[in-house]
């Protein structure tokens, strides 16, 4: 039976208002999402949506600026890091960068590629000698400042000090655990050639910052294993939370790349949400032409990043990692800021 929506709840009204679609088109999406998932869909699940125009009146943007007393009230938040994090969080079709400077920010909105939303460019030439080391620390900074997802790189040398004290005692070759309800990646270890289910700490992990009430069911999950007992005992020195984690990661590991899994009965509902947020996270991650969810489930386990990032077409393996923001970024957020200034009269442009 279809469900029956409230089209003028608040719910109904802000996702209409924040997508620009119309009550007919946003009620056949919403019906289906809510007859197989039990709850509305996001803004980037929603075919035709844009959320620009309501989050440029929202912010009381004048060209590419907002000031930063606005944004942090339309976002209830006490810092301008904690507002990009929940402008990203609420407006999911999009990609938004802020930038401080004084009393204003100079705000960059990219929209997020989608099953919907293909971007049409030229073929990326990737670079085959990218840093690795440098590519995982640029990608684990991203996550934290645009979406609060909070790595932390670690090294082969650190990982051998007596601070960790042959905690990981196979330094050498580990590239993600976790320790005290922290994720680790060993940026010397961990490889952008490497199979994804080999980096499943850095994607799966993820997902306890933007979806923890799912996360926290799938490690729940964990302890109803037959072998639970047995399984529990290849860790030691680890909080039962540490090693229901690294249980998760390894049957999903297996789940994606076609072994027998425990994970093999998730209902549709789980498998669904789960592969949502994993996918949101590779999209944010490349910020390719085309999103992930285009991938095939049964491809992406056995794939690398940098072969993730040719099928997306996404820029990441040519970034020159010259900072946060390149030269041209850093040039074009000036010359943006200075152009709405003078619209404002703020700023006056002399010629000698």
């Amino acid at each position: 039976m279809a469900s029956c929506i409230n089209i003028n709840s608040v719910e109904f009204q802000t996702l209409k208002s924040k997508s620009g679609l119309s009550d007919f088109e946003l009620q056949a999406q919403c019906r289906m999402f809510l007859d197989k998932y039990d709850r509305f869909p996001y803004l980037d699940e929603l075919r035709n949506s844009n959320s620009e125009p309501y989050l440029k009146d929202a912010l009381k943007m004048t060209g590419t600026s907002a000031k930063i007393n606005n944004i942090l009230e339309v976002t209830g938040t006490d810092n301008i890091e904690e507002a990009n994090v929940a402008l990203n969080d609420e407006f999911r079709d999009l990609e938004i960068t802020l930038v401080p400077l004084k009393t204003s920010a100079h705000v960059e909105i990219e929209h997020r590629p989608s099953i919907y939303n293909i971007k049409e460019k030229e073929v990326i030439e990737m670079d085959d000698n990218i840093n690795s080391t440098a590519l995982l620390n640029q990608t684990i900074d991203k996550l934290a400042r645009l979406y609060g997802i909070n790595i932390i790189p670690t090294s082969i040398a650190e990982l051998m000090t007596e601070e960790w004290n042959g905690l990981v005692p196979d330094a050498k070759n580990t590239s993600a655990f976790v320790y005290n309800g922290n994720i680790y990646i060993n940026t010397d270890v961990a490889n952008v050639d490497a199979p994804l289910h080999e980096m499943m700490h850095l994607f799966l992990g993820s997902i306890r910052f933007t979806n923890p009430q799912l996360y926290q069911s799938l490690l729940d999950k964990t302890q109803n294993f037959e072998d639970y007992p047995l399984l529990i005992e290849q860790f030691k020195d680890r909080t039962r939370n540490d090693i229901n984690e690294e249980i998760l990661v390894e049957e999903f590991s297996k789940y994606l790349t076609g072994f027998p899994s425990k994970l093999n009965d998730l209902n549709e509902s789980d498998r669904y949400n789960l592969f949502y947020d994993l996918n949101r996270v590779f999209d944010s991650v490349l910020m390719g032409n085309s999103s992930v969810n285009s991938v095939n489930t049964s491809e992406l386990g056995f794939m690398s990043l940098k072969d993730l990032a040719k099928k997306v077409n996404s820029s990441l393996l040519v970034n020159k990692f010259k900072g946060s923001l390149d030269d041209n970024s850093l040039h074009r957020i000036e010359m943006n800021t200075k152009a709405a200034l003078m619209r404002e009269g703020k700023l006056e442009e002399f010629c000698s």
